[in-house]
């Protein structure tokens, strides 16, 4: 392994020191435990509904889908004012934080976070 590589994965993994701006059973929860959540819930549904589901893609989509807030931090759901710029915020953190990701995963986090 590169040493470009393991920086690259290195920036993934501050992910888990992202904390949620709500509460989950009385505690801040990262972001890392949110998309765990997430996934569990998702592996437990694809298999109940009659809705044919490519369900890599949708695990990808979990995967991803709050990896900007590497970036950009957690957004409150119920925080209007803070939430204002949120797209245009995000948009440009995913941009930066592709850049900074391997090219095995840079190009697909762009497409899906899209």
């Amino acid at each position: 392994m590169k040493m470009k590589d393991l920086e690259e994965l290195k920036n993934l993994m501050r992910l888990k020191g992202v904390k949620r701006t709500g509460e989950v059973n009385k505690r801040r929860e990262s972001t890392a435990d949110h998309v765990y959540g997430c996934i569990i819930i998702a592996q437990h549904f694809i298999k109940k509904i009659s809705a044919r589901l490519d369900e890599a893609k949708v695990l990808k989509l979990i995967l991803y889908h709050d990896l900007v807030e590497i970036e950009t931090g957690d957004f409150f759901i119920l925080d209007d004012k803070a939430r204002e710029n949120k797209e245009k915020i995000e948009e440009e953190g995913a941009r930066r934080l592709a850049k900074r990701l391997p090219d095995t995963i840079s190009s697909e986090f762009l497409e899906l976070f899209n």
